[in-house]
């Protein structure tokens, strides 16, 4: 539900590992040099230079990515719910055929905030 998973989200903001002021700890370093031993792609009928351009994969933060994988399927549950929430107010909208459209209005502008939350 909502309001529990808003209590486990508030729970994870106090969480050590989500802690802005060591931001240092996500940075890596990364060796720039060129390395030989890296396979180049065949090489283009012209070429422009004859400098070579190392394209080295650089390894990701364990801790960025460790913060990702808890993220990532909450941003996805939220997603859900933005989605089903929105559809739930839309059906709730009365037709202007009814005559009832009272409160129209209120729901217009949670449908507004819906989509901006998505």
């Amino acid at each position: 539900t909502i309001p529990d998973k808003i209590q486990w989200l508030l729970q994870l903001e106090k969480d050590p590992r989500f802690d802005h002021s060591k931001i240092d700890q996500f940075i890596i370093q990364f060796d720039t040099k060129e390395n030989d031993d890296i396979a180049e792609p065949a090489p283009k009928k012209r070429s422009y230079s004859d400098q070579k351009y190392g394209a080295h994969p650089i390894k990701p933060s364990p801790i960025i990515m460790e913060l990702n994988a808890i993220l990532k399927p909450e941003l996805r549950a939220l997603l859900n719910v933005c989605l089903k929430l929105q559809v739930w107010i839309q059906l709730l909208i009365p037709k202007i055929e009814d005559g009832n459209n009272f409160g129209v209005s209120v729901q217009e502008a949670l449908l507004e905030e819906v989509g901006r939350v998505q």
